[in-house]
């Protein structure tokens, strides 16, 4: 039984507050339930997780509710200590409602036969709009196929205590090309540039491992998997709508 972190820390944007009267994300009622409500219930269905810390400034129906950080490394650090001392931790989102166990319960199986510091799922595009057609994605395409990322992920705590600066700095730096182009290396961005464009062959989920891996400092992994579940996360007004409409049957 693994321990996990909950991120449910993200504020919600003025149009969501507007729509739902709600200060944070993870409240916006989902087919009548919060999304951090079915994402624990998920947790609790998959039959692998045991106790589940949720970070953020609410209250849940988690085995813990632990006050949110300043940074997301805060919060996902304050979220380890919370959750125990196991040696491997599932970290999840609660913006992601459609999730369900069997989801989580197939990532994790597969996740822990690698010899990974670091697991991230990985989802065909093919699987994601053959399910769920009306929902945008974003896709990235590599030698191997084309793909989107899950909202999921699983690290070991020695692992994350080790290299939390450097954890800190990519994800501030995701939205910042030169910033990234420093840190992994202008050559791999260029090459993942035109693996979008002209040929996919100019980049592979092997290339991205391995220079993702030497700049953390650890083993990081991608996990192809069938679930477009784990993926599917809501962030704006029209996810919100588009899941509720397909979790009531309506879409």
């Amino acid at each position: 039984m693994l321990e996990c972190v909950l991120l449910a820390g993200a504020p919600a944007d003025a149009e969501t507050k507007a729509r739902y009267n709600v200060e944070w994300r993870a409240e916006v009622p989902i087919a009548g339930e919060r999304m951090v409500d079915r994402v624990i219930a998920a947790l609790r269905d998959s039959g692998c997780v045991g106790k589940i810390a949720c970070v953020g400034a609410l209250e849940t129906g988690a085995d813990e509710d632990v006050a949110p950080g300043a940074t997301f490394l805060e919060n996902v650090m304050r979220g380890l200590e919370a959750a125990g001392d196991g040696d491997t931790v599932l970290v999840a989102s609660s913006d992601i409602p459609l999730v369900t166990g069997a989801a989580i319960s197939d990532f994790v199986e597969l996740a822990l036969r690698l010899d990974a510091d670091f697991a991230y799922p990985i989802i065909p595009k093919d699987e994601c709009l053959l399910k769920y057609p009306q929902l945008k994605r974003t896709f990235m395409r590599v030698r191997e196929g084309t793909f989107t990322g899950g909202n999921a992920v699983l690290i070991k705590r020695e692992f994350a205590l080790r290299s939390r600066g450097r954890i800190q700095e990519l994800y501030e730096a995701r939205k910042k090309p030169l910033l990234l182009a420093r840190m992994i290396g202008a050559g791999v961005l260029a090459r993942a540039a035109i693996a979008q464009k002209i040929w996919a062959g100019a980049a592979s989920i092997e290339l991205v491992e391995e220079k993702a891996g030497s700049v953390m400092g650890g083993r990081l992994r991608a996990v192809r998997c069938g679930w477009p579940e784990i993926g599917e996360d809501a962030d704006r007004l029209e996810d919100f709508e588009a899941m509720d409409r397909i979790l009531r049957g309506v879409a």
